[in-house]
């Protein structure tokens, strides 16, 4: 893709945006968006296309528009299944579960570095002592040094 002219997400401006050679699990195309100031995201091309705008917005109106539009597409997937009343609870728990089991196996993954050993219903971080974050955090290199991070005694 090329770059982007005046293009935002939310409030953050893009400078360009990059088609990724994977797929998601639907088989839909992948973009990593580079924004002003170094960060990046990794998102579906089609949320892309749906979020990007001429003016930056905050993050509520962000998160607003972006969960409407999973909202609606979520209720038109349920109106194609036998989907009733009774089925509100059974569905809410079920999606919490999956979702929080794929961010935890990610988190374990980060953490232990393979997936073998993950059960899903565990969370990783919980299982994990404020001394291993802060030896991960002061021996991780800073990005912009190659060092380990300096300790802010400030």
């Amino acid at each position: 893709m090329e770059k982007e002219k005046n293009r935002y997400i939310g409030p953050r401006k893009i400078l360009f945006v990059v088609e990724e050679k994977f797929k998601t699990n639907a088989g839909n195309d992948i973009v990593t968006v580079n924004f002003d100031g170094g960060k990046t995201l990794l998102m579906p091309k089609r949320s892309y296309e749906f979020l990007v705008s001429d003016k930056p917005t905050d993050f509520t109106d962000l998160g607003r528009k972006n969960m409407s539009a999973i909202v609606r597409e979520m209720l038109a997937l349920l109106a194609e299944h036998h989907f009733t009343g009774d089925d509100i609870d059974k569905l809410t728990i079920q999606l919490s579960n999956e979702l929080m089991n794929s961010f935890n196996k990610a988190t374990h993954i980060l953490w232990m570095g393979e997936s073998n050993t993950f059960t899903p219903g565990d969370n990783p971080v919980l299982e994990r002592s404020l001394l291993e974050a802060d030896t991960i955090i002061k021996t991780t290199p800073d990005d912009n040094t190659k060092q380990p991070k300096e300790e802010d005694n400030n």
